[in-house]
């Protein structure tokens, strides 16, 4: 037994020396996240980016695609035939031999359509259209995750703050006891007072208690969005943010309607139905074509083994059941109905514009009223704390004083960062790169 215990013992060693500490007794990385850097790596490993861009690229593929049907068409083939029966023809009472029963044989012809009344060239035009619709997909994939990072790195600037504040108050809660605990073991109050006091502390212990662990679900939300490792314990940086004071409402939804990207999709999109249509409509024209090539066939029945042929042609759709009509009716609504949807997103956009406008000026009206209101409560606050040190103020009068500091230093900094967010959102609403508009200085901003 006592030598088991010594080989277990050595191994454990020999393990821990080989692989480094046990997993128990590694410490979580830390990491300082600057906003610069965040927007960078959003931009490049967002999953919703990643996506877009590999639609990007399949309809810059479709377009190649399109493009084929104007070049030329080359095949080849080679092989060697084999007859059953050997071919022959019959003259009055002869059989004369046609060809050997079994030959070798190559060929290499090309297609090329000359003119088709502009149906491949519609096609051509339509694929271009689908693919800067793709780029303006992916552009606003982009702003999008941008915006998103931004509501969550501020959402943890506003955690980190309103810790700050629940912290104050669970520290002004603790003097406030403490002071009470003395007066309520001389006699001086009540226990009701005393218990009361209790429980608001208890209460703002659970209070910075939810707000760590949020801040813990907003980290992991960042970490994800950014592709970063699980477990970060993650400092950020506050930027310095200057929306715009002069900026109007009508200024700011005409550059939404010029510069949003959903709606140069819409129209790039409604362009590619109309070619398509044009292109549905010329398939029930003749088109005009060439083809030859050069054939080898290794047989001796055959005057000369090999031969070139040339073609010039006309093909058209005499009959094809109705399809060439329902396509092109069919693109015909699609346009319509997309025309319609353009109409319905530009409302849309007026809306999310005023909206993002309005929250904007609120929660910088905001801010202005609880800066105020701040500096306010804290003396109420202290005024309260002597009063009540000298008879002349009671307990529920302090923890109110206490609350509404807490209330007021709640207010401006969700004030603070939500104007920020608000910034942002209007900036995404006018169709503005959040990647290089958003920290811009109103010396170098333009619409």
């Amino acid at each position: 037994m006592r030598y088991q215990k010594a080989f277990i013992s050595t191994l454990v060693f020999l393990a821990l020396m080989a692989g480094g500490a046990p997993l128990w007794a590694q410490t979580p990385k830390e990491a300082y996240l600057t906003f610069k850097d965040a927007l960078k790596r959003i931009s490049e490993s967002s999953r919703a980016v990643k996506i877009s861009r590999k639609g990007t690229e399949i309809n810059h593929e479709d377009v190649n695609r399109a493009r084929s049907a104007l070049l030329p068409q080359v095949t080849a083939d080679a092989g060697r035939q084999h007859f059953v029966y050997q071919p022959s023809a019959v003259f009055g009472a002869q059989k004369v031999f046609t060809s050997q029963k079994d030959f070798n044989f190559a060929e290499i012809r090309a297609y090329q359509t000359l003119y088709d009344f502009g149906l491949n060239s519609s096609n051509l035009k339509a694929a271009h259209e689908l693919e800067t619709s793709a780029h303006n997909d992916a552009e606003r994939a982009s702003n999008q995750s941008t915006l998103e990072f931004i509501a969550l790195y501020f959402d943890l600037l506003e955690s980190d703050k309103l810790i700050v504040v629940a912290k104050e108050e669970l520290t002004s809660l603790a003097s406030h006891l403490k002071d009470i605990s003395v007066l309520f073991r001389e006699g001086v109050v009540t226990k009701n007072e005393f218990l009361t006091v209790r429980v608001k502390f208890g209460q703002a212990r659970e209070k910075v208690l939810a707000l760590k662990n949020l801040r813990k679900v907003q980290v992991t939300k960042l970490c994800s969005l950014l592709s970063l490792d699980d477990g970060l314990i993650l400092s950020v940086e506050d930027p310095a943010v200057a929306p715009a004071d002069t900026l109007k409402v009508e200024d700011a939804v005409f550059a939404a309607l010029m510069r949003r990207p959903e709606l140069k999709g819409l129209d790039s999109a409604i362009g590619a139905s109309r070619f398509r249509e044009e292109a549905n409509r010329s398939s029930n024209y003749p088109a005009l074509f060439t083809n030859g090539g050069y054939n080898y066939a290794q047989n001796r029945y055959q005057g000369r083994n090999d031969n070139w042929d040339v073609e010039l042609g006309v093909k058209f759709n005499v009959f094809n059941g109705g399809l060439t009509r329902a396509e092109v009716v069919k693109e015909k609504k699609h346009g319509e109905a997309l025309a319609e949807q353009k109409k319905k997103l530009e409302e849309d956009i007026r809306v999310e514009v005023e909206r993002a406008y309005w929250e904007l000026k609120n929660s910088k009206e905001k801010v202005r009223v609880a800066t105020t209101s701040v500096a306010q409560a804290r003396e109420n606050l202290r005024v309260n704390r002597v009063q009540y040190r000298e008879g002349a103020s009671s307990s529920t009068q302090v923890l109110d004083a206490i609350a509404l500091v807490t209330g007021a230093e709640t207010d401006l900094w969700r004030g603070t960062y939500e104007t920020k967010r608000a910034w942002a959102r209007l900036l995404y609403s006018m169709g503005k790169d959040l990647d290089t508009s958003f920290l811009e200085t109103p010396d170098r901003r333009e619409l």
